[in-house]
């Protein structure tokens, strides 16, 4: 009798774990902590539970061009915000900030990024936008570092030597400068 009790205690201290597990791979922090640690391209595909197509598009694409680890400040995340079906999650580096935006599925899903916030200049650009159009995307982020006048006079805009090639993308967390 004492073995029938033992046995289902531990039957229902399994089944209670194993439910804590299950919501904790639905909430919007365990989502990112699966998106921060993707290093690889294998490491996208085991994970690709916790990404939208676009979403894996984009870090498969940042993981590719990465350099090396990221040598920034480290990443301060703010409390989730759901809105609907949406999650959106800020986050602080540096003079720099934005936020996530995770989408619902039976788990919250890695959509895009988009940058508010770029050396202390308010910018709004999202990662995938980036991607599709990279030129527009420079232009956006750096403006401000071009040198116009250089550049109308040489016929070379952007020159090799301008802030606008050599500056990290704000993303850089993800791909390492």
């Amino acid at each position: 009798m004492v073995g029938v009790v033992v046995i289902a205690a531990i039957a229902t201290a399994w089944v209670v774990l194993e439910q804590r597990r299950a919501f904790q791979r639905q909430t919007p922090e365990h989502a990112v902590a699966v998106i921060q640690a993707m290093a690889t391209v294998e490491d996208v595909t085991a994970n690709q539970a916790f990404l939208t197509p676009q979403g894996k598009r984009l870090v498969t694409h940042l993981l590719n061009q990465r350099k090396g680890p990221s040598k920034d400040e480290a990443t301060v995340w703010s409390e989730p915000e759901v809105r609907g079906n949406e999650c959106f999650v800020p986050f602080e580096r540096g003079e720099g900030g934005g936020y996530l935006r995770l989408r619902q599925g039976d788990v919250w899903k890695f959509d895009d990024m988009v940058m508010t916030r770029l050396d202390g200049q308010a910018i709004d650009i999202s990662l995938a936008f980036a991607m599709e159009h990279p030129l527009q995307a420079a232009l956006k982020v750096g403006w401000q570092s071009v040198d116009w006048e250089r550049g109308m006079r040489m016929g070379s805009w952007p020159s090799p030597h301008s802030s606008l090639r050599r500056r990290c993308w704000p993303w850089s967390f993800v791909v390492g400068c």
